[in-house]
């Protein structure tokens, strides 16, 4: 079952209001949720989720955004980026991700979206990054059907190229100072050791970059040390979900746009551009209203 810390400041934010502690302990059940422990010096509290159906509720934004909606405290909010009008999602046309053909049979779907807003806090930051890998650790199969990269998006050089490359191609890993090739990281990087099989030994390795080439990350075992340093004080990001499955990804685009829109982000949509079909034709813009009945049949990367 997915626990997470829950930053009280945050949770009393997107609520609209105070929440005694005994308040909280009594609506945490309307969440299938129970409190574990408290830390009221750093203001944090842990809790344990039971619904492991409801990835939205992984986070403390998520969290109170099902407790404002019960309490009534706040008015659903029109989350204006999951209209179908491209017009109305601010698409931008030079904004886009483009997928290689190599990818299908590799690691085939990708999708994100861009969030710009204040300038991001270490309490904030720490949020994303729990919210992250939660979703990517427990909705994700442990990366396998999905895992997810953040970005400095003000850095990137678009359009973005998910490629299949060869396992000799480098980078520089989160974290390090110096070039290593995809088959070093794997082999070597405590997240490549910890990842790697999800790969399993293909000819081909995925890897984001940007036009110019700068590499974003080697999905999904690590970020780049250069467009993937995520730090307190950015504003301007680019979220991606990369995996197997079109209704776990689109799902997790969904809760993480939700998740920064409540934090005072403004969210502007991505074009996905694809060399091979998917059951809605090769180009799919995301967010995406995964509510929206569509015929998204289970092909066989997804069995």
């Amino acid at each position: 079952m997915p626990t997470i810390d829950v930053h009280l400041d945050i949770l009393n934010q997107i609520i609209g209001r105070k929440l005694e502690d005994k308040e909280l302990e009594r609506l945490l059940s309307t969440a299938k949720a129970e409190l574990e422990q408290k830390d009221l010096e750093n203001r944090i509290v842990r809790v344990e989720l039971k619904d492991t159906n409801r990835p939205d509720l992984w986070s403390t934004v998520g969290l109170g955004r099902h407790l404002r909606r019960y309490i009534g405290e706040k008015k659903s909010i029109d989350y204006k980026f999951f209209s179908n009008s491209s017009e109305e999602k601010k698409v931008d046309e030079k904004k886009f991700i483009e997928i290689e053909s190599d990818l299908k049979d590799i690691r085939p779907y990708i999708f994100g979206f861009i969030a710009e807003g204040p300038p991001i806090s270490e309490i904030i930051l720490s949020e994303i990054i729990q919210s992250q890998e939660k979703l990517s650790e427990n909705y994700g199969q442990h990366r396998k059907v999905a895992a997810m990269g953040i970005y400095r998006a003000e850095n990137i050089v678009w359009p973005i190229k998910y490629r299949a490359v060869k396992p000799e191609t480098e980078m520089i890993p989160l974290g390090f100072t110096k070039n290593m090739s995809l088959t070093e990281i794997i082999k070597t990087h405590p997240k490549g050791i910890e990842y790697g099989d999800i790969l399993n030994a293909a000819k081909f390795y995925p890897l984001l970059c940007d036009q110019e080439n700068n590499v974003l990350s080697f999905p999904p075992i690590i970020n780049s040390e250069g467009l993937g340093k995520v730090e307190a004080g950015d504003n301007c990001f680019f979220i991606e979900l990369t995996g197997t499955n079109v209704h776990n990804l689109l799902l997790l685009v969904s809760v993480m746009a939700c998740d920064f829109f409540d934090l005072g982000y403004e969210i502007f949509p991505v074009l996905s551009k694809y060399k091979y079909s998917l059951l809605t034709g090769k180009n799919l813009i995301s967010p995406f209203y995964f509510q929206q009945e569509i015929d998204l049949k289970v092909n066989d990367a997804e069995r």
